[in-house]
């Protein structure tokens, strides 16, 4: 009889929990199909701040108003904690355009963090790729104040994503594999394309130009916070 009541209330506790977490579910469905916020939420972010890089006064108006939307809605203490990162940065204006020897319009960015141009700048740019950075040194003189390109013009783009771990091909590479690869055939490389970014700069280049790995419009943008030329892609 004892082992009959426990099995009824057992039976009966199962059921009450099913109900309830059904009734949760419900709820849950219900508010997000017909009072959900996404994307008005989604929109602002995106749209009306836009794209914001840590420490921006976009990414600063995108704290303050995700703060103020959680208040609205009734959370407590809603506040925003200081932390140390470094100077903001944004970019308010630039212009890139061909003008002779005809006007062509031209696809360009700022690396983050970059300086600013001394106003307006007009000149024909002076390719260097094909220099030392001790040949740089030699010819400072002509490059300073000037527009410099310190890379050929790119043949090969990035032209497909990467692989994905959704895809059922997908076969990942051991990240300690991938490390070392990309180290020993990045080295070298990199460090001659430092050592020539800092010849031009002492040199006093007024602009660096560099190319994109993307094409048909497409531009890939990096920026580091110890910029201090004006450099676009």
């Amino acid at each position: 009889m004892k082992t009959l009541c426990m099995i009824v209330l057992a039976s009966a506790v199962a059921v009450a929990q099913s109900s309830s977490e059904s009734d949760v579910l419900s709820k849950i469905r219900d508010e997000g199909l017909k009072r959900s916020e996404v994307d008005p939420v989604f929109t602002e972010l995106t749209i009306g701040i836009g794209p914001r890089l840590t420490a921006s006064p976009a990414h600063k108006r995108a704290a303050e108003w995700v703060r103020a939307r959680l208040e609205s809605r009734g959370l407590s203490n809603v506040h925003l904690e200081p932390w140390k990162f470094g100077p903001g940065w944004t970019m308010e204006k630039l212009t890139v355009e061909m003008v002779e020897p005809r006007y062509l319009p031209l696809i360009g960015y700022a690396d983050g963090w970059s300086a600013s141009t001394k106003g307006e700048l007009v000149a024909t740019p002076v390719f260097v790729g094909d220099k030392t950075p001790e040949d740089i040194a030699a010819m400072a003189s002509s490059l300073k104040g000037a527009l410099v390109m310190t890379q050929p013009v790119l043949t090969n783009f990035v032209r497909k994503d990467r692989p994905q771990p959704s895809d059922p091909s997908y076969q990942p590479m051991s990240a300690a594999y991938a490390t070392s690869v990309g180290n020993q055939a990045g080295r070298g490389a990199q460090s001659a394309a430092q050592r020539m970014t800092q010849a031009v700069r002492d040199a006093g280049a007024a602009v660096i130009l560099k190319p994109s790995i993307g094409e048909h419009g497409t531009v890939f943008v990096t920026g580091r916070s110890e910029a201090r030329r004006p450099c676009l892609l």
